[in-house]
């Protein structure tokens, strides 16, 4: 009876540890202890154990001041792509519009502590900037 339950158990350790060894995807979701409605999620690569690279961010109920329209709360409709690459974990993306940087906390990979900041220029009519942040956020598996 032992001799046949290894057998299954060995084959699945066979095909798991590859694959975790290869890579694989983890979603962080957090909020902004300074903005209450405000949520982020954002997915990072992982291989042999250790964060490697920032896929995406998404955003829901950011609050953002407008020049015309005033106090505003935005959001991302699905994920912004940004491939930022953490190095010593820490990562940072800026492309003049969000600028998004963070680190992984020493002790624990499953847990992340960084800033966002939003500049939209022309958001909803033409003249209206509208700018949020930097905000610091707290996100966790």
């Amino acid at each position: 009876m032992k001799k046949r339950l290894l057998l299954p158990v060995g084959l699945i350790v066979a095909l798991v540890v590859p694959s975790v060894a290869l890579g694989a995807v983890v979603t962080f979701t957090g909020g902004f202890p300074n903005d209450g409605n405000a949520s982020i999620s954002f997915h990072v690569k992982r291989v042999n154990g250790q964060n490697t690279k920032v896929n995406d961010l998404s955003v829901s109920r950011f609050n953002v001041n407008c020049s015309r329209s005033g106090p505003t709360q935005i959001g991302t409709n699905g994920a912004i792509t940004i491939n930022a690459p953490v190095s010593q974990r820490h990562w940072n993306y800026n492309d003049g519009i969000t600028h998004f940087q963070g680190t992984f906390r020493k002790r624990n990979k499953n847990k992340a502590d960084g800033t966002l900041e939003v500049t939209l220029k022309n958001f909803g009519s033409p003249g209206n900037t509208c700018h949020g942040g930097p905000r610091e956020f707290h996100a966790s598996t």
